[in-house]
């Protein structure tokens, strides 16, 4: 089942334009509004969804953003680290065509939301509930076979497409570069280099050619 948001949304506008005026150095009369809390998506973080404005150097900008938190309650994992979490997303922006939203910042300071989080630009998309199970009803069920094969197609491909470019990532410094020394902040394994070896693999026989379109990060697209 979904993860329960336990964000108060009446106090999150104030404080998200707190982060992106701490982090949009340029922006000027930042508002934060339509706010929204997802309940049936998003199992791994809580997430926030909201439009946001500002002036950069007298030019209007408008977007829609997404705030992916760290749980402070019951979660899906032990533990937690967004700021590697946005470092392998803008990587993957960067090194390869997997559809990963644009990752505007990282916030480690708690006292905003309770716990670290990412802010990333909104993907337009329809988002497979997790609140009954889109496996068992929902939009994917009511699907024809071949989508549903062509869904399951492209996911494959973006599950693989990382793997491709893997080799190059051998490390991950703490400051989102290659890192030249020390221990391996990000490594493919060998156990993950047989399994995205198959996983390429299976994409290399489908009929279909390789392409961008594919499975994207849950909470940019609730």
């Amino acid at each position: 089942m979904a993860l329960i948001n336990i964000i108060d949304p009446a106090a999150v506008a104030d404080r998200l334009v707190l982060a992106l005026k701490g982090h949009l150095l340029d922006a000027e009369n930042v508002e934060v509004h339509t706010v929204t809390l997802p309940q049936s998506s998003g199992l791994s973080n809580e997430t926030v969804l909201f439009a946001a404005s500002w002036n950069d150097n007298g030019r209007a900008v408008n977007r829609r953003l997404v705030a992916r938190v760290a749980p402070t309650g019951p979660s899906l994992f032990q533990s937690y680290d967004l700021a590697l979490e946005s470092r392998v997303i803008g990587a993957l922006s960067t090194h390869s065509c997997v559809p990963v939203p644009e990752v505007l910042f990282y916030e480690d300071d708690s006292s905003l939301l309770g716990a670290p989080f990412i802010v990333m630009g909104h993907v337009d998309g329809q988002a497979a509930a997790d609140d009954p199970p889109f496996t068992v009803s929902g939009w994917v069920m009511e699907l024809a076979p071949r989508q549903r094969a062509q869904m399951a197609d492209n996911g494959l491909k973006a599950l693989a497409a990382p793997m491709r470019t893997a080799h190059r990532w051998t490390f991950f410094s703490k400051t989102g570069g290659p890192a030249t020394s020390g221990r391996p902040t990000v490594a493919p394994m060998s156990r993950s280099r047989r399994v995205s070896a198959g996983l390429i693999a299976i994409g290399q026989r489908m009929s279909h050619p390789p392409s961008c379109v594919g499975v994207m990060h849950g909470s940019a697209t609730c």
